[in-house]
């Protein structure tokens, strides 16, 4: 099955997510810090004015203010088990703020992009940079990251309770709704919901074990949204049809992309989901008559019988070259096939995405 990313898909649910992907590091004027002068106590006891019941704690220290920022979050990180790695690129961060139970944005401030690219942020919910000082005799940073347990762990809940949210509407939807794709996609978008919530409940229970086990209650199991969507997969059979696939290279592999979001396939296209199309081919060649060319064209679409709605279109042309005729038309069909199986796979697997998505 094709993979897809969560963040790209779930909007409504990433809202609720993304005011949370920060750590709460404060302007420079609202931080305690110095050079010079004794060593802060908390330096080598990190836990002083922090006990260890309601805060966790860390201290880091580097040749720069940035890198000991770094090692203190990375430390914070570490307590929930967590292997930090650098990520791809940083998110756009928000500052997390609640009124009335309603969430809301402003652009996080004076938070160090590098620092953001080398911590996974579902690991820095809630941490906030307390204190940091620089040993001007040694030349070296000292910061100190704290985590308020009640408040984060009041935030997870929130962030808990409002993809359950998501979750029951998705489901609710998918049991009303006649067309069985749509469900399909509704139980995804569960689903993957379900999923996230098990990575927060496994954090939170680090911070409280109670407040865990409550949640985990609370919430629904993603093995078994992932069975009824299964089971929804196998009531959906989809006929393929492309006119011109005189190997039937290319109907198999829709077949086989088909079979892999779990839809069942028929050729005889009696079902109310069906891919039809058609492959063209041409040959021509070099001015010197020494490379023969194949050109391709495929044009099919996924279409619900019953509405007669096009769900998904998709065309590929291109052109492969080689000593004769039939050569080329080799690797013309195998371009397709490729095509198929990596283009419309994506096309397939993130439009069952976004369909749950525009559902909600």
């Amino acid at each position: 099955m094709h993979k897809t990313i969560l963040v790209l898909l779930v909007p409504a649910v990433f809202a609720v997510q993304t005011r949370a992907y920060a750590y709460a590091k404060n302007d420079a004027a609202n931080v305690s810090g110095g050079s010079g002068g004794s060593m802060p106590a908390w330096v080598n006891v990190p836990s002083q004015s922090y006990p260890a019941d309601t805060f966790f704690a860390v201290v880091g220290d580097g040749p720069d203010r940035q890198s000991a920022e770094l090692k203190a979050v990375q430390g914070i990180a570490s307590l929930f088990g967590q292997n930090v790695s650098s990520v791809a690129s940083a998110k756009q961060l928000s500052e997390h703020s609640e009124t009335d139970g309603d969430s809301s944005n402003s652009q996080y401030k004076a938070v160090s992009r590098d620092i953001l690219q080398n911590v996974d942020q579902d690991d820095v919910v809630g941490v906030e940079i307390k204190e940091y000082w620089f040993d001007d005799s040694r030349n070296v940073w000292y910061v100190r990251a704290v985590l308020d347990k009640n408040k984060t762990a009041s935030l997870y809940c929130s962030m808990i309770r409002k993809n359950n949210e998501q979750i029951e509407l998705a489901v609710t939807r998918a049991e009303k709704t006649d067309a069985p794709m749509d469900a399909y996609a509704y139980y995804t978008f569960a689903g993957k919901n379900a999923e996230t919530n098990d990575a927060y409940i496994k954090r939170l229970s680090v911070i409280n074990p109670a407040t865990g086990n409550q949640m985990r209650a609370e919430s629904p199991a993603g093995s078994e949204l992932d069975a009824k969507k299964r089971e929804t997969a196998k009531t959906i059979p989809v006929g393929i049809d492309v006119a011109g696939d005189d190997t039937g290279r290319i109907a198999a592999q829709l077949a086989e992309v088909t079979a892999g979001e779990g839809f069942l396939t028929d050729k005889a296209g009696n079902g109310r989901y069906v891919i039809t199309g058609a492959v063209r081919f041409a040959d021509t060649e070099n001015s010197k008559g020494t490379i023969k060319y194949c050109k391709y064209t495929i044009e099919c679409a996924l279409k619900d019988t019953v509405t007669g709605s096009v769900l998904i279109p998709y065309s590929k042309t291109g052109r492969e070259g080689a000593g004769n005729a039939e050569e080329a038309k080799n690797r013309a069909v195998n371009a397709l096939v490729n095509a198929v199986e990596k283009e419309f796979a994506g096309v397939l697997s993130d439009y069952l995405n976004t369909r749950s998505v525009n559902g909600l």
